[in-house]
């Protein structure tokens, strides 16, 4: 098979994956869905939601990042999920117990790179270069399979090891730039809250990937370590880190990578 005919059986996969209506019709598709078992993307999507649980229009955008993760991890993709909740809602009949200012001021930066004169729950940013409705799973499928077509500019590895102090993170990287600065988020597995006031009064949310404590390095040196402050006692079953190597002024994110604690 010529390369230019991979690559497209590769992109039609992830296309069929991501919307969820992949099919083998006959026996020439399951000769096909052989190869592409075998197949991998270039490149990697890092997959930012800006949301909140004060706002009405964001469970949609929540399931559409659980289905993503639910994607990724069955089919082994590189997609990095995260889910940001804002604090811009809390004052509206509902505070959002995962909301925290320094993401609010995160989506913030990116709207200063995106040229965006607002910022808005949801959105979804993939790479930090694509920014769209978090709900809308058209535009989240064409911007991961845009990021799945370029080879990373760079690479990042982490080890986390559990320790007094909190949670130690190791890295190693190649092919930062000079200014590059590593992004690491401490993220809760699934998080499940009742809402009691607001506009989503009544509902059980349900979400992904939950960013609980965030950390840039700027300017790393190619291989460090740093502690990230936790709980005495942490279920670390239910946590991972996501990594990624971003560029400070244009955010484009060059590297990414996640690391799990290993039982003792």
């Amino acid at each position: 098979m010529n390369q230019k005919l991979k690559v497209q059986i590769v992109t039609l996969l992830f296309a069929f994956l991501l919307t969820g209506c992949f099919q083998s019709v006959g026996n020439e598709t399951m000769a096909q869905t052989n190869e592409q078992k075998q197949a991998t993307p270039k490149g990697f999507a890092v997959v930012e939601l800006f949301t909140s649980e004060g706002c009405s229009s964001c469970p949609p955008a929540d399931a559409n990042l659980t289905r993503l993760v639910e994607i990724a991890h069955k089919n082994k993709l590189p997609i990095y999920a995260l889910s940001f909740h804002v604090d811009y809602w809390n004052d509206l009949g509902w505070k959002d117990p995962f909301s925290q200012r320094q993401f609010t001021e995160r989506q913030r930066a990116y709207a200063r790179a995106l040229r965006s004169s607002r910022v808005y729950t949801p959105q979804m940013v993939v790479n930090g270069e694509k920014g769209f409705v978090g709900s809308n799973r058209r535009q989240a499928q064409e911007a991961i399979l845009a990021a799945f077509k370029t080879a990373p500019s760079a690479s990042l590895q982490l080890v986390l090891k559990d320790t007094a102090e909190g949670l130690q993170i190791s890295w190693k990287t190649k092919g930062m730039k000079a200014g590059d600065q590593i992004n690491l988020a401490l993220v809760e597995k699934t998080a499940e809250r009742k809402v009691s006031a607001g506009e989503n009064e009544g509902r059980n949310l349900t979400h992904v990937n939950v960013v609980r404590l965030f950390k840039a390095i700027k300017s790393p040196s190619a291989s460090g370590s740093t502690m990230m402050q936790t709980a005495e006692k942490m279920d670390w079953k239910k946590y991972r880190v996501v990594g990624y190597i971003q560029a400070p002024q244009t955010l484009q994110i060059k590297a990414a990578t996640e690391a799990e604690l290993k039982p003792n």
